[in-house]
């Protein structure tokens, strides 16, 4: 896990940057999340781990909900609630394990990369399950372990596959101790996103150090795969997108009362989670 990575004052100043991502990229993780949610749209949302605010006030505009930013770094909350203010949220400071809101109080959770940073699985998943409301829905985007593919930045930092498999949990633990706190699995997915429109405003991204990665890798490494990345964006002529694969997780809380369990649903870039685990 990378619960240890520092999220400090010199991370939350280049995060925004190291870290966006394209206009289109953050629509299409608004349409996917809405799909989830279906018709009846949640009036109460937590972005949890919600970093510097790159999602938060997006949700509240979505959903037209009340929004709650849950982070554990105060310089990052700080960067938040300067750069992506909005009426209808509020950031506040904590984390999955101590989540400072009440019971039953949100219809949805999203988690963006954030399960990695858990330094307790289960007392967070009990967490994420008190908060949500009966009926109500979480999806979480993560990179996982064992999944037969290596990040993007792997080509210019190879140290960074072994680390990351060391690291990053893996999907079936993952279900498994959401599980726990009888949340329930309805999807799990598998979705390509661009990062950056071309090599050269990937290379710029890459520069801030923003990944947890850079935090585990040698100096040298970094350099030497800082300076290959810019030397083949200094070569592209035709621009194309820089792309990265990862699985979202879909849950719910089943209603009050009980209901049989949800199984999940294969479709198009999705699928079973029976699938997954083998």
């Amino acid at each position: 896990m990378f619960s240890d990575a520092d999220y400090g004052e010199h991370v939350a100043a280049s995060y925004q940057h190291g870290q966006g991502l394209p206009p289109r990229t953050l629509d299409m993780w608004l349409d996917v999340f809405a799909r989830h949610v279906g018709p009846d749209a949640p009036d109460t949302v937590i972005d949890l781990g919600c970093g510097t605010g790159r999602f938060t006030p997006l949700l509240a505009d979505r959903f037209g909900a009340r929004v709650f930013g849950v982070e554990p770094s105060e310089p990052m909350l700080e960067v938040a609630r300067e750069s992506h203010p909005h009426p209808c949220v509020t950031y506040l400071h904590g984390q999955a394990e101590r989540i400072p809101l009440p019971d039953s109080c949100a219809g949805l959770l999203v988690l963006f990369q954030v399960v990695q940073h858990f330094s307790d699985p289960v007392k967070a998943a009990a967490e994420i399950a008190r908060v949500l409301r009966p009926g109500g829905t979480v999806v979480l985007h993560a990179f996982f372990a064992g999944q037969n593919f290596t990040t993007t930045h792997s080509r210019w930092f190879p140290g960074a596959h072994a680390i990351e498999e060391a690291r990053l949990p893996r999907l079936d633990d993952t279900v498994a101790q959401l599980r726990t706190a009888d949340l329930r699995p309805t999807a799990v997915e598998r979705h390509v996103m661009d990062l950056a429109d071309g090599l050269r405003s990937y290379a710029e991204r890459m520069s801030h150090r923003a990944l947890s990665i850079f935090q585990y890798l040698p100096e040298e490494e970094i350099e030497a795969g800082l300076a290959r990345l810019r030397a083949e964006a200094a070569l592209e002529t035709h621009p194309v997108p820089v792309r990265t694969a990862a699985q979202l997780i879909v849950l719910r809380k089943p209603p009050s009362g009980g209901t049989r369990p949800h199984r999940p649903r294969p479709g198009r870039r999705v699928l079973a989670l029976e699938e997954q685990q083998e």
